[in-house]
């Protein structure tokens, strides 16, 4: 497809990609589209980071309960989330309503606010953020109780938390944050039902209303650039820094910080997200279902999917863990440069949008010149496609992992004979 994109009547051009960056129009739509990501990756890192400190280094009760219901919203499709949040937000929803009873608030004001790029950035910024607490919490909880207890001896846990802990943390929390805005930057679902005009809105149009592939893969080249240009600098602010900060004891447990005075306000802010990130999107979908006799309908439609979808996830889990076991480890650990090469080319493709890279697999597979032209009409598909959308997520995941073990550790096992399977296994 970015082959073809050169073609035009069969004679090498740059007249697609010459309409993307002198269209003025494409220009907005890419501002838009920037401005749409940077603010729900603000919204998702400042929910997430603070609810990963909670849940990995606190005291604080319930923590699986809330881990639990944190993941809710990620698992709903973020179309279907966003319809809830226009139930709750348009003129006739019962939030509006609420709303717009207090000072200086109106039905037309917060109906505007969600059909605009403030709703849709709060809308994904509430699906997203278990992305970025997942990956806060795990970073956060991996680092050695040792490093943190031997500077509250010297310092209150303020500057610990500023010196140690988020230092150490740091590629975990930049990687949250770098995944939701690719995310954000190529989501379509919630832009396009709410009605706020990004470039992701505009691919989806030259596919389906004008047929116009070559353009449409034209205009997604800006994401590609913006992706490489923030792997970049997330490379240039990590570069020489030392990170490792894992395992240097076997029964080392993570410091748990005692919120003593603050623990009921921490609860509150628990329960408030779990709220606006839950309950009422739940409950808004819920009530719009009709009846109970709905859901016994549904199922019995949609048997097959649900089993289907549970069966090419747990394969498509699977597979894409044992990715990013292997390459997130010759990413950060190995002596060769693949594993980095591999992480950023499937980064990049990340940063596609799901159109694009949906088209781009069935003009790979729908022909009969290719050695396994049976794939296209099986699962193996399906399978595909979810390695090729999600393998970034798992690679920074356990690269970020990998970076926190100290190297040492893995010289000392080859000195000692270990071969590379030993060396996963047991270290």
């Amino acid at each position: 497809m970015f082959g073809g994109s050169f073609l035009v009547d069969g004679r090498p051009s740059l007249e697609n990609y010459q309409g993307v960056f002198t269209d003025y129009s494409n220009a907005l739509l890419f501002l838009n589209s920037l401005l749409l990501a940077f603010l729900t990756t603000l919204i998702a890192a400042l929910i997430g980071v603070f609810t990963g400190f909670l849940l990995g280094k606190t005291n604080l009760p319930m923590k699986g309960l809330y881990r639990n219901l944190f993941f809710l919203p990620f698992i709903i499709p973020s179309y279907i989330y966003g319809l809830a949040w226009v139930n709750l937000l348009g003129k006739t929803g019962p939030l509006n309503k609420f709303l717009s009873a207090l000072p200086f608030l109106t039905e037309e004001g917060i109906s505007g606010f969600i059909y605009g790029p403030f709703g849709a950035s709060m809308v994904l910024g509430l699906s997203f953020f278990p992305i970025v607490m997942l990956i806060s919490e795990g970073s956060l909880s991996r680092i050695d109780s040792h490093l943190e207890e031997s500077g509250l001896v010297q310092a209150g846990r303020g500057r610990v938390l500023r010196n140690i802990l988020f230092p150490l943390a740091a590629p975990g929390l930049l990687s949250g944050m770098l995944i939701v805005f690719i995310l954000s930057l190529s989501e379509f679902g919630v832009p396009f039902l709410l009605g706020v005009k990004v470039l992701t809105t505009e691919i989806f149009t030259q596919f389906s209303a004008f047929y116009n592939e070559k353009a449409a893969v034209a205009l997604s080249i800006p994401f590609v650039f913006v992706t490489v240009s923030l792997m970049l600098l997330e490379r240039g602010y990590l570069k020489g820094r030392s990170f490792e900060a894992l395992g240097r004891r076997g029964t080392a447990r993570t410091h748990l910080y005692h919120l003593g005075r603050w623990k009921i306000p921490c609860l509150v802010f628990c329960s408030l997200v779990l709220c606006l990130s839950v309950f009422l999107p739940l409950i808004s979908l819920i009530i719009d279902s009709g009846s109970l006799d709905a859901y016994r309908k549904a199922f019995l439609l949609a048997r097959q999917a649900i089993t289907n979808t549970l069966i090419f996830g747990a394969i498509g889990a699977t597979l894409l863990t044992l990715l990013g076991l292997v390459v997130g480890y010759f990413s950060e650990k190995g002596r060769l440069s693949l594993g980095k090469g591999i992480e950023f080319s499937t980064l990049m493709l990340f940063a596609l949008p799901a159109t694009v890279l949906g088209v781009g697999l069935i003009k790979l597979w729908n022909r009969p010149q290719i050695p396994f032209p049976w794939v296209y009409g099986t699962f193996l598909i399906i399978i595909i496609g979810y390695v090729a959308r999600f393998s970034p997520v798992a690679l920074r995941l356990m690269a970020d992992s990998y970076k926190q073990v100290s190297t040492s550790l893995a010289e000392a096992g080859e000195v000692l004979g270990a071969n590379w399977w030993r060396l996963m296994g047991q270290i």
